[in-house]
């Protein structure tokens, strides 16, 4: 829009641009890159007590300068400890747990290249990595993936929170998604050898979602998704097919972005120009999906971005669960696996 009238404003005349297909991977906004650092510390019960997560990244509110700090668009997802002032709660729209001790960090990185918003945004990277650690801890002390992420996430007595909708945050929502999402992915029927499920849950904008990725990896490092259940909770819904279409739509964007996407920068240019290098999930390879949607009688939240964040977390820990091989980078074509 900005050329056409630049142009047009030269020229006198109406333009129209029409960019071709390696203009635009070329010359895009790119998703920010971060690098994220996790530990926690547990107690002899299993039980999380501790909770320290230091995110450097790149901001997009810092590109495009923002007079909002660069980590208010980067950080909201990261968890912290109940807090009883709602203001300091709900300022940066970090998700309150019932860990008792958290430190959240951000460090910015610089970067020229320009950043934008990718469907979800910083919540696509904290839907892979918190979700991946915790599927981590659980295995680490021979947990249940759902008790664990239960007693992580409290009740809605535990936080009067509520988000940037002001939405009710309600960790019972998103411990009923998980719960239908096991089961209706039959989480306890045993499958071939280095074939497995994994599991993981986001919450953002008022919704809730949970996943369960179907994944097996052969001998020759040969990836297939089988299939992903969703769970969906949105409030009321208006319309079902549209919350099911968004939900189709955005796990398999988000599938394709974890198992593909990635820009190389060189030389100040992105290296990838067309889908022949930068390669994007192909009807073939599309898994099997299915979704489920909760009937409830809660206000309407919407479910534009919500089912992309969760993927890539349900994916790898499907991964590890069939392997042992914990994928702690993305995309994850880049960790050696043919898919």
């Amino acid at each position: 829009m900005v050329e056409a009238a630049f142009l047009a404003q030269q020229t006198g005349r109406p333009i129209q641009v029409v960019a071709a297909r390696e203009d635009d991977l070329r010359h895009d906004y790119y998703r920010p890159r971060s690098f994220h650092s996790l530990r926690a510390g547990v107690d002899a019960n299993g039980r999380i007590v501790a909770w320290d997560h230091h995110l450097s990244g790149v901001s997009r509110n810092a590109y495009r300068r923002d007079p909002r700090p660069p980590e208010s668009t980067e950080v909201y997802g990261m968890f912290t400890a109940n807090n009883p002032d709602l203001r300091q709660q709900t300022a940066m729209m970090l998700l309150p747990t019932r860990i008792p001790n958290c430190r959240a960090r951000y460090s910015q990185l610089q970067t020229s290249v320009p950043t934008g918003a990718w469907r979800a945004s910083a919540h696509n990277a904290f839907g892979f990595v918190i979700e991946s650690f915790l599927d981590e801890i659980a295995q680490g002390t021979s947990r249940s993936p759902l008790d664990l992420r239960a007693e992580v996430l409290g009740t809605a007595g535990d936080f009067p929170f509520r988000s940037e909708d002001n939405v009710p945050y309600d960790p019972a929502r998103l411990r009923n998604v998980l719960a239908i999402a096991m089961d209706k992915a039959n989480w306890n029927r045993r499958l071939p050898a280095r074939w497995d499920r994994g599991l993981a849950a986001h919450f953002t904008f008022g919704s809730y979602t949970a996943e369960v990725a179907e994944t097996s990896v052969d001998s020759a490092n040969r990836l297939k998704v089988h299939g992903i259940v969703a769970a969906v909770d949105c409030g009321q819904v208006v319309n079902r097919s549209g919350v099911e279409a968004q939900a189709q739509g955005g796990i398999l964007d988000g599938l394709s972005a974890a198992l593909y996407g990635e820009i190389t920068i060189d030389h100040g240019g992105a290296v990838q120009s067309s889908f022949a290098d930068y390669r994007m999930l192909r009807i073939p390879d599309a898994p099997a999906i299915e979704v489920h949607i909760v009937d409830s009688t809660e206000a309407p939240t919407g479910f534009e971005e919500i089912a992309l964040p969760p993927c890539a977390g349900a994916v790898g820990n499907a991964i590890f669960s069939a392997t042992g091989r914990r994928i702690r980078r993305l995309p994850f074509r880049a960790a050696g696996f043919t898919v």
